[in-house]
């Protein structure tokens, strides 16, 4: 009995660690994708406000663009995700 009882407690303690690690992997996923949006976005805005002199500034403006608005959604995402599983844990 007294096997099953500590195998029991290792097992909710790596349940626990698992979970912590989920938390701090995806917090550090959204503060990634934190960087890449606000610097994505600061390169497509010094292109824009400098003036767009050739086609090829203006595609690279018009692609950050569309990169920063992904990368935002993704991070909405990964940010909703990452509260609910340090209010509910594993419980959806």
């Amino acid at each position: 009995m007294r096997t099953f009882v500590l195998r029991l407690h290792q097992m909710i303690l790596t349940e626990s660690d698992r979970l912590k690690e989920r938390i701090k992997f995806k917090t550090e996923f959204v503060k990634i994708l934190v960087l890449i949006s606000v610097t994505t976005l600061s390169g497509s805005l010094s292109l824009i406000l400098e003036g767009l002199d050739t086609v090829a500034e203006y595609v690279m403006a018009v692609c950050g663009m569309c990169l920063t608005v992904s990368f935002t959604a993704i991070l909405l995402i990964q940010y909703v995700q990452t509260i609910k599983l340090i209010k509910y844990g594993n419980h959806k």
